[in-house]
């Protein structure tokens, strides 16, 4: 893995920490502790949510794409900090061709957050210009009512090597 790459996730992973940290409102007792107790059904649950997010996107089914989405969603790229009424917006103004999802690392931060690290390698053109074809993203998960959201979604592209 390039210096680059490594520093990229680094800093992705201690912003969603972070973020993570002060929206999770869990008792003691069910926070996962710093040894990082996480769950292998957790992580394979949220890269599949994460690849629903990307089928939908194909599809530009809106609706699943907003039943992910947490109601407050941030999404931070390139282009800054947007909310979800913007990204929900963007979406419908790009085409996703093939995409692959891979090299997934999670942190639980509790029984109901989760960090989910991952690189995208996808064909998208948005507005008629082709965009960013390998990211390294990061999503923050919230479980509420036992459905697992994104809170936070940070993008960045991966410099070609």
């Amino acid at each position: 893995m390039s210096k680059t790459l490594h520093l990229l996730q680094s800093l992705a992973l201690a912003t969603t920490l972070q973020f993570a940290a002060s929206r999770a409102q869990q008792p003691a007792a069910t926070t996962v502790g710093a040894t990082g107790a996480n769950d292998p059904s957790v992580q394979n649950a949220l890269a599949a949510i994460a690849n629903d997010f990307m089928v939908a996107w194909q599809k530009q089914d809106m609706a699943t794409i907003s039943n992910i989405l947490a109601p407050d969603f941030l999404f931070v790229g390139p282009h800054g900090v947007k909310t979800r009424t913007y990204t929900l917006n963007v979406l419908t103004h790009c085409t996703l061709g093939n995409f692959t999802l891979q090299d997934f690392q999670m942190r639980q931060t509790s029984a109901d957050s989760a960090i989910l690290l991952y690189t995208i390698h996808r064909d998208l053109t948005c507005f008629g210009k082709k965009d960013l074809e390998n990211t390294l993203n990061t999503d923050t998960f919230l479980r509420k009512n036992g459905q697992w959201s994104i809170v936070l979604t940070t993008e960045g592209e991966i410099p070609a090597h």
